[in-house]
């Protein structure tokens, strides 16, 4: 994406789906997509395309801030109207919702970004939710929160590529668990998550670089699509790794 998508969209999307008789694969055709059983739904929607806002000057912390000056990663019409058409998320479907995104709803360390969460309120995303979103470069949770009236348990997972930063909280909200542990590099520790449906309960797993189970959640999904944290536990004994609670 730092090269404008453009190795994205012409060469990895067309490359993924189904793979034909011939042997090549169907292509994907948007950057956005659902993953459904009978008891949840993963929504991956695309806050990127709309994220870079007037060249150069989206780039300045201050001026990035200013009204359609800085990328505010609204989602495209087609995205929304796929949610609407497509997806048909509704009170009367009574599965879990799980988002997946690119950039933020909000955050303890760094910018909010409000827009999207409001257009999927709009687009009848209209209870609360499991968000998992990268962006910041860290791993951190979140209780229920939200800038709009789309609440989620926000869970920043961009600890997997990119050198990972290592700060404290700087503002509400006060996040639930994050990582200050540092590596040789003395960088932050790179890891990834694992999640594991098994009917109406989701086991989410958090792992470091070494595939070690740092800290796991139980989720369920109850009646009208409501999801709640049975249970979790930390898993490593380092004081650098905070955890508050998980509820």
């Amino acid at each position: 994406m730092y090269a404008n998508g453009v190795g994205y969209f012409d060469v990895f999307l067309p490359d993924l789906g189904l793979r034909g008789s011939d042997g090549k694969f169907s292509g994907q055709e948007t950057s956005f997509f659902c993953l459904q059983n009978e008891f949840w739904r993963l929504i991956a929607i695309d806050t990127g395309y709309n994220s870079i806002g007037v060249p150069i000057l989206s780039q300045i912390p201050g001026i990035s801030s200013i009204p359609f000056v800085g990328g505010d990663c609204r989602l495209r019409p087609e995205l929304i109207a796929w949610l609407k058409e497509v997806v048909q998320p509704s009170n009367d479907d009574h599965r879990g919702l799980i988002i997946m995104s690119h950039h933020q709803n909000y955050s303890g360390f760094e910018t909010n970004y409000r827009t999207p969460a409001t257009q999927l309120w709009d687009a009848g995303i209209n209870r609360p939710v499991i968000w998992f979103w990268g962006h910041e470069h860290r791993l951190a949770g979140y209780d229920l929160y939200g800038t709009s009236k789309l609440k989620s348990h926000g869970r920043c997972v961009g600890h997997g590529g990119m050198p990972v930063e290592v700060d404290a909280p700087k503002h509400e909200p006060a996040p639930l668990f994050y990582d200050l542990r540092t590596s040789r590099d003395q960088y932050g520790v790179n890891g990834f998550v694992n999640l594991t449906f098994d009917g109406p309960n989701l086991c989410v797993d958090y792992k470091d670089l070494d595939d070690t189970t740092i800290l796991w959640a139980r989720w369920v999904v109850e009646g009208g699509g409501m999801i709640r944290i049975l249970s979790g536990e930390k898993m490593i004994n380092d004081d650098k790794f905070h955890v508050r609670g998980f509820a």
